[in-house]
């Protein structure tokens, strides 16, 4: 802060002014005195300023974390519709300190499969529901990545945030092995010598 001249009284801003910068950018105490332009012995008075920096709404929230994970297992009806958290937990919030608006979430792309969601969030909570069971082998992979969006509730068009949600589907042994052929008939001359080749089977299973 300066003084506009030593007579006016008016104070005016020499520099740019933070409040998010920290505690100690948000208050100043100025110790003012005066005095007569023919100085005179003894003839001094004295105040205190105190200016408190306003918070202005110039920030977007911010995830804690750029990249989050949420595993759970294929067809598994016991975890429909409930809540599972992420790793680290899922968070964002206000970067204007002083404002502190509410942060809420919404998944962006990636929840659905086939054009059917399977995913949702808790736009309070940033916890995911599970609402429909599906079977791992069906997916060309067993990652889906999701993106997600935090944003302001007085400003959800121009103040957010988005992160990356890498959703990991954990495979469940509930395939039997599967033999080819299935049917098999084979020959072979009599008086073959061991280790005559005679035919060859395979067997796999889905469950990777």
């Amino acid at each position: 802060m300066e003084k506009d001249g030593r007579t006016s009284g008016i104070l005016r801003v020499n520099r740019t002014l933070d409040y998010d910068a920290g505690p100690d950018h948000r208050h100043f105490l100025l110790n003012i005195s005066a005095t007569p332009l023919t100085p005179t012995l003894g003839h001094v008075a004295y105040t205190s300023v105190r200016i408190d920096i306003v918070d202005f709404d110039d920030l977007s929230p911010q995830f804690s974390h750029d990249t989050y994970r949420l595993a759970f297992v294929e067809n598994d009806s016991s975890i429909i519709n409930v809540s599972l958290a992420t790793t680290p937990r899922l968070l964002a919030r206000d970067m204007d300190f002083g404002i502190n608006q509410t942060v809420l979430y919404k998944i962006q792309s990636g929840a659905s499969l086939s054009g059917q969601p399977f995913l949702q969030i808790d736009q309070a909570t940033g916890e995911f529901k599970v609402i429909r069971i599906f079977d791992r082998e069906a997916l060309s992979s067993n990652e889906i990545l999701l993106q997600v969006k935090a944003y302001q509730t007085d400003k959800p068009n121009t103040r957010i945030a988005l992160a990356t949600v890498i959703v990991t589907v954990l495979d469940k042994n509930d395939n039997r092995p599967v033999i080819v052929p299935t049917n098999l008939s084979a020959t072979i001359a009599e008086n073959s010598a061991a280790g005559t080749y005679v035919t060859r089977l395979s067997a796999s299973d889905l469950d990777v």
